[in-house]
């Protein structure tokens, strides 16, 4: 039985990356005579934009994160609960920590408490649903145990849709808050729970044709749910929660398909400094903007530039900040506690 499921990082990698291109923007092909063209360069430029779409990635990152989390104590049986809730906000939150006050010096016009809050109104949304989500698993795993999943996803997928139905004219995550966007996206967190469970049992995939399916699949429900964003005025509050379904069925079909074959070592070492590139990319973008105006990102080098100093910077900071944070949440040591067979730590 594998204890580490290695296509994890290298997706982890893929979906940051994905997030941050889709805040800096696509490559410009064509450079800076795309701004204000017309015809078909204006036409393709618009086409090549709309290619990657960073939300939805963040469904894939909610599959990844219930995944994770469960893997370890997917077996009945007693858990640490407080070594848990230590681990998991020591190794979190550090960075996020180390993240806030430097956007807060990017950022000024934002807070770190309020309706502004730097926690609501940027990329570290997503974490705080995940701190909720850390902070009701415990009770999650115990009802699970007792009435299975299917009635728990029963309840969670109806409050999403009611919530989504009622929140379904706002804009943004922000205009809803943080305890509805978290029930609205629970279901997509909770699929990843019930996946580390079938993992160990799934049946290899060998078709090389059905994993490019399941890929190009995952890769046009973005593109659909975007257009009807975009051109049909249909709220990401009402899409997202399906989105993370097909998250769900393409990261089960990666991990099928990789039982017999090794992932990307490429992408699974850069996996380890996935987090750190989701946490500090806006960042960086803002401080190249104002610190480096010689840089143009509309221009092949501009762009290539930023990219290459998001990673370097995102790399740097997992070496300082994120690593010992997560050497520091692996060595606390509590009292032992008679606790189910657990599978090595994935995140």
């Amino acid at each position: 039985m594998k204890n580490r499921y290695e296509v994890i990082d290298a997706l982890r990698f893929v979906l940051a990356s994905w997030v941050a291109i889709g805040h800096l923007g696509h490559f410009p092909i064509f450079g800076k005579q795309a701004i204000g063209a017309a015809g078909a360069i204006h036409s393709m430029d618009r086409f090549i934009h709309s290619l990657i779409w960073g939300l939805p990635a963040v469904m894939a990152f909610f599959v990844i994160s219930g995944f994770c989390i469960h893997s370890p104590f997917r077996r009945p049986g007693k858990i640490p609960i407080l070594k848990f809730y230590l681990r998991r906000y020591i190794r979190v939150l550090a960075p996020v920590v180390v993240t806030v006050t430097l956007m807060s010096h990017l950022f000024p016009e934002m807070h770190i408490f309020g309706s502004d809050s730097i926690l609501w109104r940027s990329m570290l949304w997503s974490l705080v649903c995940e701190e909720i989500y850390y902070a009701v698993y415990p009770a999650l795993r115990v009802i699970r145990f007792k009435v299975g999943w299917w009635p728990v996803m029963g309840v969670t997928i109806a409050t999403s849709i009611v919530l989504s139905d009622i929140f379904r004219r706002a804009a943004e995550w922000s205009d809803i808050g943080p305890i509805a966007t978290a029930l609205i996206l629970f279901p997509v967190w909770i699929s990843g729970c019930m996946l580390a469970e079938k993992a160990p049992a799934l049946e290899p995939l060998a078709s090389t044709w059905a994993i490019w399916a399941w890929r190009i699949s995952a890769w046009l429900t973005m593109w659909i749910s975007e257009f009807l964003l975009f051109h049909m005025g249909v709220s990401k509050v009402v899409s997202m929660m399906y989105v993370g379904g097909v998250a769900y069925f393409w990261i089960r079909a990666e991990i099928a398909y990789h039982k017999n074959r090794a992932a990307s070592p490429l992408l699974v070492a850069a996996g380890a400094f996935s987090y750190s590139l989701y946490l500090v990319h806006p960042s960086v973008l803002e401080a190249v903007k104002r610190y480096v105006p010689a840089v143009d990102e509309y221009t092949r080098s501009g762009w290539l530039f930023t990219a290459i100093l998001t990673l370097v910077y995102a790399y740097i900071f997992y070496l300082l900040v994120e690593a010992p944070s997560h050497r520091l949440a692996k060595g606390i040591k509590l009292s032992p506690v008679k606790t189910p067979v657990v599978t090595e730590e994935l995140a």
